[in-house]
């Protein structure tokens, strides 16, 4: 199981940025270790469902679902249909937390 999470502040702490990276395998430096990319879907369940399961918290968070939070964001793009160079630029519009609004952007 992969659960994704930051190091920062070695790493970004920006998750769209590790998705398209571990996506690419493209970092600031170039492209390393290219055979080692890993698809879409498995980087998004390692940031959701993977991430609860490793807090031992899937039974409450992680996916939505009668009885879960609902906890979830509101994107300004469909990360699922954009090229991983455009995951980059992925901005948060709205987030929920346990189903109420809790942030929403300026824009």
């Amino acid at each position: 199981m992969i659960a994704g999470a930051s190091d920062w502040p070695v790493s970004s702490p920006n998750p769209w940025n590790a998705i398209a990276q571990a996506m690419t395998r493209k970092g600031p430096l170039g492209v390393l270790n290219a055979e080692e990319s890993v698809d879409r879907q498995l980087m998004f369940q390692a940031y959701t469902l993977n991430a609860a399961k490793a807090l031992r918290l899937e039974r409450q968070i992680g996916s939505l679902a009668p009885g879960k939070q609902a906890d979830l964001i509101v994107l300004d793009r469909d990360v699922f249909k954009v090229s991983a160079q455009e995951l980059f630029d992925t901005k948060v519009l709205k987030t929920y937390f346990a189903g109420k609004q809790v942030y929403a952007s300026e824009s």
